[in-house]
């Protein structure tokens, strides 16, 4: 038990930023669904909240129990007197907040549900809702989402949520996709798959929850104020409460007042963008026929097809696709893809919830805009014919590869997206269970701009301590701020290290 402590501590000491989110990109593996035992993680550090600095003591533990599961994510902060932050536990929210995931069955079973964290979720073939993830963000953002399967012998139906917490809120909305299969033949399977963010908008940070998105909030975590006007009115009405209309008139026509706080013009959050009283839609839809041609546990072959419409934008086919299966060396996924102008393939996809809303600079105006995903299908203006492409090897006792890439071509324009992981087996390193380098780019131009948005890359680490495994996972994200096209700044690049430990009994 000694020994357990302190690799817990070591793992603490040595993690910053945002640890214990952990995405796993490609291949099969899923984190909290594997069945390798009670797994603890903590974190130990200095943290800052409403400018005041507290001593962060966090543990979070996943434990499987046969075919349920759950997962703690428990963190006290305590301030120079030893007092505990009530911030974090408050509200009947914040106890949500502590539960990382719940779930029953595991992936493929003939029943399945997981609430919490979501790591990899794709929905059918991937067309709409392809690795998407609620714990980009995690643990600075924490997401309740769900993850539900459910497989007879006519019928196959899928329901994935991106986030419970958005029903909260004052304009009730989240992303939604939900697939329904009817195999009338036994074999020959129909699908129609139906997805959509109800406000893209969620996606803009706002910690206090009053509507007024933190790049625009003088106060982001004060629900009480949003500008400098708010914080000078609530001191004036202090002083004057019996205040007239007449006084309120000469309050804000008071020149000297104005330069002082604001100057000349000042601004009202009034005029300020509300996401509570704005709305980002977007619906797309799917349907799709899958027949396995030929079925063994040395040798399969399905074929299939689907065609998805995004309301209001474009559509895209795939005729036909071909999924072959080489024992458990093998995997190979071919398509032909066909799409028309604003279409996008895997739209919810891994980097969804930092691409689904985000403030970014006009160049000609120089001021901040909102850019939504959205609106990056405007930027898809022709027909564009190509292909996807997806290997899984596995190479024996020594490693595996995971590759995907996907190239469709216009007259004057091309979209790509790159997907590799490559890990070494275990045991092919003595004390080393686990490592591996992932990357991953949807939808650009071309790969010599390595840094974009789109970008997700990384690698694992998991190292053997007698009976306790301790795991480094280094990610890196990339977000455009001025909204120049290009990763440069510092802030730019978002690190995230994640250190976890597991225990085997």
């Amino acid at each position: 038990m000694k020994k357990l402590t302190l690799v817990v501590l070591i793992a603490g000491m040595l993690s910053s930023g945002n640890i214990f989110g952990q995405i796993w990109p490609t291949g099969d593996e899923s984190g909290d669904d594997d069945t390798s035992g009670i797994k603890y993680g903590a974190i130990i550090g200095a943290v800052t909240v409403d400018g005041k600095n507290y001593q962060q003591f966090g543990l979070r533990t996943d434990i499987p129990i046969g075919k349920l599961g759950f997962g703690m994510d428990i963190q006290l902060l305590l301030d120079e007197k030893g007092s505990i932050y009530k911030g974090d536990w408050d509200e009947w929210t914040d106890y949500l907040d502590k539960i990382y995931y719940i779930r029953w069955g595991r992936k493929g079973d003939p029943f399945y549900i997981k609430a919490g964290g979501l790591n990899f979720t794709t929905l059918g073939y991937g067309n709409i809702l392809d690795s998407y993830t609620n714990m980009i963000e995690y643990p600075s953002v924490k997401r309740y989402g769900l993850d539900m399967s459910l497989k007879t012998r006519f019928v196959d139906a899928e329901l994935i949520i991106n986030n419970f917490k958005e029903l909260m809120m004052e304009d009730p909305s989240m992303l939604v996709g939900t697939r329904i299969a009817l195999k009338p033949l036994k074999k020959l399977a129909f699908g129609v798959s139906v997805a959509s963010d109800f406000n893209e908008y969620n996606g803009l940070k706002d910690v206090d929850e009053d509507g007024y998105p933190d790049k625009l909030d003088a106060f982001p975590t004060d629900a009480a104020l949003v500008t400098e006007y708010d914080l000078a009115f609530n001191n004036w009405v202090a002083k004057n409460p019996s205040y007239t209309a007449a006084d309120l008139t000469q309050f804000n026509n008071n020149v000297k007042f104005a330069e002082e706080y604001y100057g000349a013009n000042p601004t009202r959050k009034e005029n300020l963008f509300n996401k509570n009283n704005n709305r980002s839609q977007l619906y797309i839809y799917s349907f799709d026929a899958g027949y396995p041609i030929i079925e063994g546990s040395k040798f399969s072959l399905d074929i299939f097809s689907h065609w998805t419409q995004i309301s209001g934008y474009g559509w895209g086919m795939t005729m036909p696709g071909v999924r072959m299966k080489v024992g458990n060396f093998l995997t190979f996924t071919a398509e032909y893809r066909r799409q028309s102008s604003q279409f996008l393939y895997g739209y919810f996809n891994v980097n969804y919830e930092l691409e689904r809303a985000v403030f970014v600079q006009d160049p000609t105006t120089n001021s901040l805009v909102i850019k939504t995903k959205q609106r990056t299908l405007l930027e898809v203006d022709q027909t564009l014919d190509g292909y996807f492409a997806g290997l899984n090897i596995n190479l024996f006792k020594l490693a595996y590869i995971n590759f995907s890439y996907a190239d469709m071509i216009g007259d004057e324009l091309n979209r790509r997206s790159l997907i590799g992981e490559l890990g070494l087996k275990k045991g092919l390193i003595p004390k080393i269970s686990t490592i591996k380098g992932y990357y991953r780019q949807d939808n650009v131009e071309n790969f010599l701009e390595w840094r974009t948005p789109a970008t997700i890359m990384g690698g694992l680490v998991e190292l053997e301590m007698g009976g306790v495994n301790i795991a480094f996972d280094y990610r890196w994200n990339f977000t455009d701020l001025n909204g120049d096209g290009l990763i440069r700044d510092k802030d730019e690049t978002i690190k995230n290290i994640a250190v976890r430990t597991s225990v085997k009994f």
